[in-house]
């Protein structure tokens, strides 16, 4: 008994030490104050998920990433660079930035969300809300 239990815990050392972490997660509160910019951001390449149910986050996906943003709480920014993004907006205002070469999909279900998508860019809106631009 004692074996195999020694067994086990050397396999999940060994699977924990040899596959490194595919997906970043991340539950962030509403900032304090002011801009925060970069606490949020997503390194190139990667794929990282965020939940915002207090509201006024800020993310930034960085190129070749994929990024899935919940803000449940709104006015939230996400800024995209060359990545594929993914907006839930449930408490509305929210803003993107989608320059040339991305691809951000919005789901403004709150309302009253701006888009600001490249004329290279590939942007998908849906705003239940009513008021998006």
């Amino acid at each position: 008994m004692i074996r195999l239990l020694c067994c086990l815990w050397c396999a999940f050392t060994i699977a924990c030490i040899a596959a490194p972490p595919a997906v970043v997660l991340s539950s962030q509160p509403p900032p304090t104050g002011g801009s925060v910019g970069g606490d949020r951001a997503c390194p190139d390449h990667a794929t990282c998920t965020w939940d915002c149910p207090g509201g006024g986050c800020v993310f930034a996906c960085g190129p070749g990433s994929t990024c899935n943003a919940s803000c449940a709480g709104g006015s939230c920014d996400l800024q995209c660079d060359g990545a594929v993004c993914n907006l839930g907006c449930a408490g509305g205002s929210c803003r993107t930035t989608c320059p040339a070469g991305t691809s951000c999909h919005v789901d403004c279900a709150g309302g009253n969300c701006e888009t600001r998508c490249a004329p290279a860019a590939e942007c998908r809106v849906a705003c239940s809300g009513g008021g998006c631009r």
